[in-house]
């Protein structure tokens, strides 16, 4: 009876462990993809999938243009579907992740995973999570107002070597009046 008891007492201990264990691909997982790096994946692929779009309209075939000559036709039709069966700007997200997990992986041990989570989980670290989120945010708008800077300053630029063009090209042609005048 004793054994019996044992017995089931260690299959108990043992279930739990079984049903609650965490690979390390499970615990990289959680601990760096996030909800937000979800989301970036996902507006990365969006972001690719109209490049990829607006890059297969590049290729469509002109029908209708009656000087072409059918080989010309033959080809551009070849490479269109060339273009489509590519994997020009396909991009997928779980490729990614899978990619990035193995990373960590393969340079972490399980406890320091786990170790990793621990601290994760603190307040502290939390707080990290936010300024980084506002950080981030700040350098955003900060890079969009200078690049806006930037190019009010071209557009300047250009102005106004615009009107040194245009009032080179006028002493120009003045010049020659003048010279034909003179009989030079």
């Amino acid at each position: 009876m004793n054994k019996v008891i044992k017995s089931i007492f260690l299959f108990c201990l043992c279930i739990p462990g079984v049903g609650f264990s965490q690979s390390s691909e499970d615990l990289a997982r959680e601990i760096f993809i996030d909800d937000v790096a979800k989301k970036e994946s996902a507006d990365l692929k969006e972001l690719f999938d109209e490049q990829r779009e607006d890059f297969i309209k590049l290729y469509e075939p002109l029908y209708g243009v009656s000087e072409v000559s059918p080989e010309i036709v033959a080809m551009e039709e070849q490479l269109y579907m060339d273009v489509v069966s590519s994997n020009v700007f396909k991009f997928d997200p779980k490729e990614l992740e899978e990619l990035l997990v193995n990373n960590i992986v393969s340079m972490l041990t399980f406890e320091e995973l786990l170790e990793l989570r621990e601290i994760n989980q603190r307040p502290v670290f939390k707080k990290l999570d936010r300024i980084n989120e506002v950080t981030m945010k700040a350098t955003q708008l900060h890079m969009d107002a200078w690049q806006k800077d930037n190019l009010k300053l071209i557009e300047y630029f250009v102005e106004r070597n615009e009107r040194k063009l245009m009032r080179l090209e006028e002493l120009i042609e003045l010049r020659k009046k003048d010279r034909d005048k003179s009989g030079l």
